[in-house]
């Protein structure tokens, strides 16, 4: 079931000390739920006869005779050996280091269930691992092995044939009655289908009310009951079984494995500034606004821009581009046409790994509150974007950071002066100029700046007798009629010259789509419960692989020693 295997986190290697006082086995005298992927709405078995040998948690494994239990012993059967613990720390310390990482030794722990799983984190334990070959007696006699085995597959061949049939029944009006007859008149999946389609040929069209009867999967998903769980497996494992099957869907999908949980896109993407009853909180009277300070970042903007996000990538992604077109001339009737080229490149974009890391209280997370789960999602949704946006416009390309657009060879350049020179209404005019230049079609245009770009661009005239570059009239007003959009992420401390850490950047794109952000995989989330445990803080770390680039470098312009002061 276990062993003292050195299992990497995110926030170090974790060690089960096997010694014989660090096991408690109080919850394991009458045997622990045997699980399928840690689910607790999957139980498969039981584990008994619980022991610690030669430094390893032993025991024996008994299948139920359930739906699920057969379907489980039979893929024990043609192979699937890997195991997996669910347990609570209940001490540990650190005790030492590798690979420049923390080694912690879990000095006293409870187990308190065991899965079948198809990734294991302990690659040293499994069923039948205590031999040199699978012993069957785990499941059966192995006189009756292949006999069993044959019996086994049938009930699960029918159970997996019955599941599809209800399935496909649950959507159709009158569609249960129909799936019982056909699951006891033996039925395929194919027959059932044919007949049903010959049912609803002789009844009328229905319509129904699709405003919500039905919640979408995001709905259902609980970053903190996820977070909980990972902190507190025994008290608060069960309520996690939704999370981890999305976590091992993704796993599944990507083949990649988490080292904490998968997270949806679509769990993060939804809107969280809007509450229950348009707006309102639901527990009003129960919330203090001390309790969602927010920390402070730079606005995620590249994307709202309208950046091209190419998402649920799983290896690396190549994209032609053309370089240069072909030449056209006139002929005459019977001319020969001349030989072009049209040149091509590859614009390569492969994972970089992406990390963050966000601090929450173990109060805050017991609080059972909407506006926490939204905070919860908020956060780690914006210290990811936030690290995007930055690497999009800030990016060197050096070592594992992004190429963004300020260092992308083939940018439109406007040049103030010298030393610099202040934000004037003939630079907005060269920036559009720039682009307009090379024939790039104006299908997403628009201006980043810094705020104090836009400060000074509302305290200067267009010229003499003239109104201010920005009226300041409203919060989001576009700039030249083309939108603007503000990020503190645009860098206000460049030098030219003489004029030294006093620069802004201002960026004008007349297709933002051009700048393409690559999202390799999903979320995966991070808990860990030790760093910060002195203070009852956990600390959530978050990792996503990300590449950016510019597939059309002259769809921008970019003027880097404008003076705001």
């Amino acid at each position: 079931m276990s062993s003292e295997y050195q299992y990497l986190r995110g926030y170090g290697y974790e060690v089960l000390s096997h010694e014989s006082n660090a096991v408690d086995l109080s919850r394991s005298k009458d045997g622990l739920p045997l699980l399928l992927q840690h689910d607790p709405g999957r139980p498969i078995g039981m584990v008994e006869n619980i022991r610690i040998e030669s430094k390893k948690l032993r025991a024996r494994l008994r299948f139920f005779t359930t739906e699920a239990g057969i379907e489980a012993a039979t893929m024990v059967a043609e192979g699937l050996r890997t195991l997996s613990i669910g347990y609570v720390v209940d001490d540990a310390q650190q005790t030492g280091t590798r690979d420049n990482m923390p080694v912690f030794t879990v000095s006293r722990w409870t187990p308190f269930e065991c899965s079948l799983v198809s990734i294991p984190a302990d690659p040293s334990v499994g069923i039948g691992r205590s031999s040199s070959s699978f012993n069957s007696n785990h499941i059966m006699t192995t006189a009756t092995e292949a006999t069993e085995i044959s019996a086994l597959q049938t009930r699960a061949r029918e159970a997996e044939r019955a599941n599809e049939i209800n399935a496909i029944a649950a959507l159709i009006p009158g569609g249960p009655e129909l799936a019982q007859r056909a699951i006891g008149a033996g039925e395929s999946v194919e027959a059932f289908q044919r007949s049903l389609i010959r049912h609803l040929s002789t009844k009328p069209v229905a319509t129904a009310d699709i405003r919500g009867n039905i919640a979408p999967a995001g709905d259902r998903y609980s970053l903190r009951n996820l977070i909980l769980a990972s902190v507190d497996p025994a008290k608060y494992g069960h309520l996690c079984g939704y999370e981890r099957e999305q976590s091992s869907e993704i796993e599944r999908r990507f083949s990649m494995r988490a080292e904490g949980s998968f997270i949806p896109a679509s769990v993060l993407r939804r809107d969280l500034a809007t509450g229950l009853n348009g707006g309102r909180s639901v527990i009003e009277d129960t919330m203090r606004e001390d309790m969602l300070l927010r920390v402070l970042r730079p606005q995620a903007r590249v994307i709202q821009a309208g950046a091209r996000v190419l998402g649920g990538l799983s290896g690396n992604l190549r994209i032609p581009r053309q370089t240069a077109g072909a030449e056209t001339s006139w002929k005459t009737e019977q001319g020969e046409a001349s030989e072009t080229n049209v040149e091509l490149d590859d614009l390569e974009l492969s994972p970089r790994r992406l990390t963050a890391y966000i601090d929450v209280s173990k109060q805050q997370l017991i609080q059972s509150s909407v506006e926490i789960e939204a905070m919860l999602r908020d956060d780690l949704m914006k210290a990811a974007d936030q690290l995007i946006d930055f690497a999009a416009i800030n990016g060197t390309g050096i070592g594992t950071q992004p190429l963004g657009i300020r260092y992308t060879p083939g940018v439109g350049t406007v040049v103030g002066g010298a030393n610099g020179a202040a934000f004037n209404w003939g630079h907005v005019v060269d920036l559009e100029s720039r682009v307009a230049e090379t024939d790039v079609a104006m299908n997403r245009p628009g201006y980043l700046a810094n705020a104090a770009t836009r400060a000074w661009m509302r305290k200067t005239q267009r010229g003499p007798d003239m109104d201010f570059i920005l009226e300041g009239k409203v919060q989001d007003e576009p700039l030249n009629s083309w939108p603007l959009l503000v990020s503190n992420n645009v860098p206000k401390n460049l030098s030219k010259g003489t004029s030294n850490g006093i620069c802004s950047s201002l960026i004008f794109s007349g297709d933002w789509s051009e700048l393409l952000i690559a999202q390799f995989g999903e979320l995966d989330v991070i808990v860990d419960p030790y760093t910060l445990a002195s203070t009852a803080t956990v600390r959530i770390t978050i990792n996503q692989f990300v590449d950016i680039a510019v597939r059309q470098p002259k769809a921008f312009s970019i003027m880097e020693d404008g003076l705001t002061a």
